[in-house]
């Protein structure tokens, strides 16, 4: 995985619609992450829970 900074340089010189996609990609990585992160924090608690 390359750093936000070199991708965003290397973007600057593609055409906009790439970089758009290349943005919308990345905020959907980070939702997803997001909520993989809230699903195995539930599943945990309900885990302890139940013990």
């Amino acid at each position: 995985m390359l750093p936000i900074t070199v991708l965003a340089t290397a973007t600057q010189t593609i055409t906009p619609p790439i970089v758009q996609t290349i943005e919308t990609f990345t905020y959907i990585s980070i939702g997803f992450g997001a909520l993989g992160v809230g699903i195995g924090f539930l599943v945990w608690l309900t885990i302890r829970r139940a013990k």
